[in-house]
């Protein structure tokens, strides 16, 4: 009976550990369990040691090239400290992913995960569940795929796609491609020169500074152009267009679409954005829902002719224009 209780102690301890290994063409290999697991890859002089959950294992660092860690079941949360090139897959689970600061590949599976790129030009992946993305430094590419997601660039000129779900994404420093896609998401260009694509779903695109291009394409959107010399098009739908500082270009596209020249202390109010766009979208005259504009921001509006015109507009105070189809505007 001794000896049979001391068996099963061990095989259970066996269990509730990673595996660690180092192939023969220099692949740290981490394998997890159906637990949370624990894992820190760091580098100490002519060393690199992996600590999982407990149990520490040491390599010659000439020796590994590469480190890849497959987390199976549970939250788990893995660190690389190394500037050693590394993938890091967490599958099921609510896992943290934390890149090093050499190129890494983070890839979250199921569950809502935590991915941070570090240093270097990353890839990282949310998949499956309500992820949040962080590039860190470097020309970093993140998705989010499935679900509600959080994305956020850093520096370097990073490209940001939120796919299915109502998305969350800031580009940070550098010149960035942000795209929404499906959803109502809310886009963030801020530093930088960026690129801002909403989709479908009815979007709130902010470029701030830099002199940027934003697209709402289908859907009712907000636009926001910030500083800078930007492009505003509208597209499909009935959008709010507000050109901010700077010599901007605005398109509405098809559908009645409302414009906003120069820059009032409610730009970056989006609670206030979001009730001027509610009054724009709901199912009532144009008349009656510019009256409404103008009673809710006290402010004057001029309509185009019907035709496909070129709106100029040379002056610092706040104008309104109420456009239909193909008409363009430029404020200068």
């Amino acid at each position: 009976m001794f000896r049979n209780l001391q068996f099963q102690s061990l095989e259970q301890k066996q269990l509730l550990a990673a595996d660690v290994s180092l192939s023969d063409d220099g692949q740290l290999q981490i394998i997890g369990d159906q637990t949370a697991n624990v894992v820190v890859v760091a580098r100490s002089g002519a060393q690199v040691s992996v600590s999982a959950d407990g149990q520490t294992s040491s390599f010659a660092a000439n020796a590994v090239k590469s480190v890849r860690f497959n987390g199976l079941d549970g939250d788990d949360h893995f660190t690389n400290r190394t500037d050693i090139a590394s993938v890091l897959m967490g599958n099921d689970g609510n896992d943290t992913l934390i890149g090093g600061g050499g190129v890494d590949d983070l890839r979250g599976g199921n569950g809502d995960d935590v991915l941070l790129g570090g240093g270097g030009n990353d890839q990282l992946h949310g998949d499956y569940g309500n992820d949040r993305l962080s590039g860190g430094s470097g020309d970093d590419e993140l998705f989010g795929w499935y679900g509600d997601d959080h994305l956020e660039g850093g520096d370097g000129d990073d490209y940001l796609s939120g796919y299915l779900g109502d998305d969350t994404i800031e580009g940070g420093d550098g010149d960035d491609t942000i795209k929404g896609h499906e959803g109502a998401d809310w886009l963030f260009g801020q530093s930088g020169n960026d690129k801002i694509y909403g989709w479908t779903g009815d979007d709130v695109i902010d470029g701030g500074s830099g002199d940027d291009y934003l697209s709402g394409w289908s859907g009712n959107d907000i636009l926001l152009g910030g500083s800078g010399d930007d492009v505003l098009r509208g597209h499909a739908g009935r959008d709010l267009l507000i050109g901010g500082k700077g010599s901007d270009s605005l398109e509405g596209g098809t559908g009645e679409d409302f414009v906003i020249t120069g820059w009032t202390k409610d730009d970056a109010d989006y609670a206030t954005l979001d009730r001027v766009l509610g009054i724009w979208e709901a199912n009532d005259s144009v008349d009656t829902r510019v009256n409404q504009l103008l009673d809710f921001i006290n402010r004057r509006v001029r309509y185009n002719d019907g035709k496909a015109d070129e709106m100029i507009d040379n002056r610092d105070e706040l104008d309104l224009f109420v456009l239909d189809h193909k008409d363009s505007f430029i404020d200068g």
